[in-house]
């Protein structure tokens, strides 16, 4: 797991250091958690997304299909699917 701070670089960096965690996960081969708010950042770096809700209650699994940030209509659906979860999660009850 990173720490949250890592991403609190400019904008150039942040984005470069996206890519070169991406491509060390992938030529690793490895498991990587990553805990983030940012929607985009996880449907760039995950194959799946895990959506949890209150309290600490899984939600949802979302698969991310490969390149799926560079199909804008792929991302809106997951980006919408995961606001909607998010949003009932805050529902009490």
């Amino acid at each position: 797991m990173i720490a949250k701070g890592i991403w609190k670089v400019s904008a150039a960096g942040c984005s470069r250091l996206r890519q070169d965690f991406k491509t060390l996960a992938q030529s690793q081969q490895t498991t990587f958690l990553i805990v983030t708010h940012s929607i985009h950042e996880a449907i760039f770096l995950a194959s799946r997304i895990l959506v949890f809700g209150a309290p600490a209650r899984l939600m949802a699994e979302i698969t991310v299909p490969s390149l799926a940030w560079e199909d804008r209509a792929v991302s809106d659906r997951i980006k919408n699917e995961v606001r909607s979860l998010i949003v009932a999660g805050a529902r009490p009850g």
